[in-house]
């Protein structure tokens, strides 16, 4: 499988955001993400096919997105808050990150994290690493 151009670079965010956490390093982190794109979209598709939830090629689904930030913010660390301490993303209601993007991202509606997770690949491929890291593989 061939990872495109525009997922290359939210993998390495990703896997430098949980890089040690759990005893998992960067590199054992992107490997993971890369085949999770290749098996879950075969990096082809956003959406999940038959309209299911999931979004981006990760295929993250909105309610384990916000099952994530909301129960195991522990996870997201300062480097996360680095990485996304002071973006802007704009879409249809323009959520802001600010200083604390877990605090904004917690307070996100279903559809707004739906959305959030098909525009941004980097906050998409960091929660499909999370959910490796709070798995116990």
């Amino acid at each position: 499988f061939d990872v495109p151009s525009e997922a290359v670079g939210p993998i390495k965010t990703a896997s430098f955001i949980f890089d040690g956490d759990d005893g998992h390093s960067a590199a054992e982190i992107k490997d993971y993400l890369e085949k999770t794109g290749a098996v879950e979209s075969g990096y082809r598709t956003k959406t999940q096919m038959g309209g299911g939830p999931a979004r981006s090629y990760w295929q993250v689904e909105p309610k384990t997105a916000m099952d994530l930030v909301k129960n195991s913010s522990a996870y997201f660390g300062p480097k996360f808050r680095k990485i996304f301490g002071d973006e802007r993303i704009d879409y249809a209601s323009s959520v802001t990150f600010g200083e604390d993007a877990l605090k904004t991202l917690q307070g996100l509606n279903e559809q707004q994290m739906s959305d959030l997770l098909l525009k941004n690949d980097t906050l998409a491929a960091t929660m499909a690493a999370a959910v490796w890291i709070r798995s116990s593989w």
